[in-house]
């Protein structure tokens, strides 16, 4: 870099790393534990074997360290896509295999950041069609493993012992098509706001988990919420983690860094509650949250009810053995209008908010517990909408943002009949 005025040079190219065939879409780094330096693994095509190579790249260039056997014996003949991804405090690597018999697998390793080598912990199934679609990502503390087929996203705790038997579904496609194909789960990203980016095919929507530090439905799935100027055709970034400090007194801790806490939060308010993630850097182990109304907590992600409506200046303390760290925002608190009908299977169902803009949420006492059809009608009774809901959950969202201005009557069916109706203004 000091070369060109300081603009850089190259010094070398063309240089030969790895001969071989590899693995498409299996490539990612971590941090090695010394703080500084990069491991950057690539494995081997599935179809030969379940070698992975182990890069190391220093300030003096990179290095091919070798390959390791990583497991488990399972060979693809036909071949396999997807992503590798590690958690973001290096302890996990997460290989999401994508092909057609089974649909597609997930490898769960413990990763030594000192030596870069891998040990297979356990090796699933999700039996769902990908379509080629989908892929693994983690949660920023590290703790939930998030498995996304074309069609459904599943969570995982990797802090269980048997990670296979905690897959929560938390999402299923909603039948939203935004240009020529439905808009259905694609790649995953985990985002530096603290949330995870799900791709589409072909398409100027995203999805979004808002809080996946959170379990279960906790974690908030918005489905095509996010929209795009252009069209995407499949791609996302592959950002690693780029403020993951060193192993504090491991063989490789060798560079007298130290972890120096970096705090940072985010928030998804939802009437008068507020979900709020830990995004801080650099291995905090104390939290302190002030949530600007005279109450606190020291959970690392809590849910916060506030008693009205307001601005409240949220902060966030955190801090090791080494130094402390403080972030703060304004954190907006309002309380949505919210139509309720009632269902005539009992009970009953809140749309919100109403007036709506770019969205609406149907929210239900109890889940469904058969399919049903949300429509929507102009003012001369024609259809202008309709998606399908799957049974299961108790909350569904809707993009409302194509409707043009105005008043709308809704209707929800199952099985024939109605259940509920009611009106949405488009402002």
């Amino acid at each position: 870099m000091n070369k060109n005025e300081y603009n850089g040079a190259v010094l070398e190219k063309d240089v030969m790393i790895i001969e071989d065939t590899l693995g498409s879409g299996k490539l990612t780094a971590c941090k090695h534990g010394n703080g500084r330096d990069w491991w950057i693994l690539v494995r081997k095509e599935e179809r030969f074997s379940r070698e992975v190579y182990r890069l190391l790249l220093t300030p003096q260039g990179i290095m091919n360290m070798g390959k390791q056997e990583a497991g488990p014996e399972i060979i693809y003949p036909n071949g396999a896509v997807g992503n590798v991804v590690f958690s973001p405090d290096g302890t996990r690597y997460i290989s999401h295999e994508i092909r057609f018999n089974p649909f597609n697998a997930i490898d769960i390793y413990d990763f030594n950041r000192c030596t870069g080598e891998l040990q297979h912990l356990e090796h699933f199934t999700l039996d769902d069609s990908t379509y080629f679609l989908g892929g693994a990502v983690v949660s920023p503390d590290s703790r939930y493993l998030y498995g996304v087929t074309n069609q459904t996203i599943y969570q995982f705790d990797l802090w269980g012992n048997n990670v296979e038997e905690t897959k929560t579904p938390i999402a299923v496609y909603d039948g939203f098509v935004g240009l020529a194909f439905g808009s259905f789960f694609g790649a995953p990203q985990l985002a530096p706001d603290g949330a995870i980016w799900i791709n589409t095919v072909s398409d100027t929507v995203m999805h979004v988990i808002r809080t996946p530090n959170q379990p279960g439905m906790k974690s908030h799935v918005d489905q095509h919420s996010i929209h795009l100027p252009v069209v995407n055709q499949k791609s996302i970034p592959n950002f690693p983690n780029y403020r993951l400090g060193p192993l504090d007194g491991s063989p490789c801790d060798t560079l007298g860094l130290d972890n120096h806490p970096l705090a940072g939060f985010s928030w998804y308010a939802e009437e008068l509650e507020v979900t709020f993630s830990d995004n801080s850097y650099y291995r905090p182990e104390e939290w302190l949250w002030d949530f600007g109304d005279g109450s606190g907590s020291t959970e690392r992600n809590p849910i916060h009810s506030y008693a009205a409506p307001g601005e409240y200046y949220v902060c966030l303390s955190v801090s090791n053995e080494y130094d402390s760290d403080a972030a703060c925002h304004w954190v907006s608190v309002d309380t949505l209008l919210t139509a309720t009908e009632p269902l005539s299977t009992g009970g009953s169902v809140r749309l919100y908010p109403n007036p709506a803009r770019e969205e609406v949420w149907l929210s239900f006492d109890e889940p469904l517990t058969h399919p049903a059809t949300w429509t929507v009608f102009d003012t001369v009774g024609r259809q202008v909408g309709a998606v399908a809901l799957e049974p299961g959950k108790s909350r569904y969202h809707f993009y409302t943002g194509g409707l043009a201005s105005g008043l709308y009557f809704w209707n929800l069916q199952s099985e024939g009949r109605i259940l509920a109706a009611g009106k949405v203004v488009r402002e």
